[in-house]
């Protein structure tokens, strides 16, 4: 039997057919393996790059650390630079930088400081610190005025320097506050805000005569020739002069007359309290302390911190309270 037409044309359209499914089967094919590939390229140059990301970061914080015990070294031998906010800037090490800042830590009565070391490699930035106390720091030398109870001024007193009172702070006169002497480190300054008249300071240790800290500072003020003790209570009636490291075991009372001056050029320690009553000049170029009240009736006072040298060589021992990473 003869093919007809109709066959003829069958045979065609089931191959035409079969054509289209293989190349649409083809493309399917390479589409998926284009997306493959694709998608192969992006993982792995995703993973170079988390793999050079964390070389860098390794890298930084390496440099970090470099940072960080290059300002431990240099502390240990020269604590003054605690003071210095920004003590590298910036600085090149091993193709990149880190950047190395000090901070003081607030509210703290140790001294200690938050050392904080800035590693930069390539992209990756890496962060280490540490906080540093030095185990002789004599806090009790941060203050031009430190009081154990409460400070009262009925004048306007003129202070550079620290003031602590662990009661209440009053002035009745008009004044502008403390102010800051750029030339003694390790200050501790209390921002005063209006009126003057503060009460529930923080509470600062008051330095007991049987502190370790404060024997070690007395000792070697002894072998210096630099201390003398006062037992009992003791009233000034004449101009005079406290050098070196006086140690009052009782209480002090100031009745230097008019066109008279007391001065302290080093430490005043007194175990009770502090009254002034005279009309006499007081000129503070060193530090007063005192276990009770410190009461000021006549003239206010100059408290002119310039820092206590007690005549010995200061020991320094810095050790690390905290580490981070």
């Amino acid at each position: 039997m003869e093919p007809t037409m109709n066959n003829h044309r069958s045979r065609q359209t089931i191959l035409c057919s079969r054509r289209g499914s293989a190349l649409v089967s083809v493309m399917g094919v390479v589409l998926i393996t284009m997306l493959a590939v694709g998608s192969l390229a992006a993982f792995v140059a995703s993973g170079v790059y988390r793999v050079r990301f964390l070389t860098d970061t390794i890298r930084a914080k390496a440099i970090a650390e470099a940072g960080a015990n290059r300002a431990y070294s240099e502390l240990r031998s020269n604590w003054d630079r605690r003071s210095t906010s920004t003590l590298y800037p910036n600085t090149q090490f091993g193709g990149g930088t880190y950047t190395v800042k000090l901070d003081p830590v607030v509210g703290d009565t140790g001294g200690r400081i938050q050392l904080t070391s800035i590693g930069t490699f390539g992209r990756a930035t890496h962060r280490v610190g540490a906080t540093l106390r030095d185990t002789y720091y004599y806090w009790f030398l941060d203050y031009a005025l430190f009081s154990n109870g409460d400070t009262d001024f009925n004048g306007a007193p003129d202070i550079v320097g620290g003031v602590q009172a662990n009661g209440d702070f009053n002035v009745q006169g008009v004044w502008t506050g403390i102010s800051t002497n750029p030339g003694v480190s390790g200050q501790n300054f209390a921002t005063f805000p209006e009126p003057y008249n503060n009460k529930g300071w923080a509470s600062v240790p008051f330095p007991a005569l049987d502190d370790p800290v404060f024997q070690k500072f007395m000792e070697d003020a002894e072998a210096a020739g630099t201390l003398t003790i006062i037992d009992g209570n003791l009233t000034i009636k004449a101009a005079t002069n406290f050098t070196g490291i006086t140690i009052i075991k009782g209480d002090l009372t100031l009745q230097v007359p008019k066109s008279q001056t007391a001065t302290v050029d080093g430490m005043l320690y007194v175990t009770g309290a502090v009254r002034q009553n005279g009309q006499g000049d007081l000129q503070f170029t060193g530090t007063l302390l005192a276990g009770g009240d410190i009461v000021f009736n006549g003239a206010a006072g100059v408290f002119d911190y310039q820092w206590v040298d007690n005549g010995a060589e200061t020991p320094v021992n810095i050790v690390v309270d905290g580490w981070w990473n």
